[in-house]
């Protein structure tokens, strides 16, 4: 009998088979497939607190300002007109004489659940998404 130059052992079993690895493959496909929605609606929460404490801030600026010389202030500061990371543009619209203001926080990229959300002089919170008002100021 002649002697194989390479002989094979069937001992112990090495690697994975095809099965093994297509079925770890789906398993991270599926918990990818949830964790990934999820973590980017964490991260726009976070970006739309970034914008509501930016418009409360920019209400703070205008209520100095009104407290200083008795109307609300034209506009506001460069550093005040978007959020730190950069992710929501701050507006003010302020009445001909000066009495009141509408603050305005408007998304770069569209946000179907809250929209711009908006600060009034008197307090009056808005937003314009499907997800309503509570949702979006809580």
């Amino acid at each position: 009998m002649q002697r194989l130059p390479y002989p094979q052992r069937h001992s112990g079993q090495r690697g994975f088979t095809l099965i093994e690895l297509m079925i770890v493959v789906a398993i991270i496909g599926i918990l990818s497939s949830i964790a990934y929605p999820s973590y980017t609606e964490y991260v726009r929460r976070g970006q739309r607190a970034e914008a509501r404490a930016a418009l409360l801030q920019a209400a703070q600026y205008m209520e100095r300002g009104a407290t200083a010389t008795g109307v609300y202030p034209g506009s506001l500061p460069s550093a005040l007109q978007t959020t730190e990371s950069k992710k929501y543009n701050l507006s003010a619209n302020v009445a001909a004489d000066g009495s009141t203001f509408t603050l305005t926080a408007t998304p770069v990229q569209t946000d179907a659940k809250c929209g711009n959300l908006g600060l009034t002089n008197t307090g009056a919170r808005t937003a314009t998404g499907a997800s309503g008002l509570d949702y979006c100021w809580k």
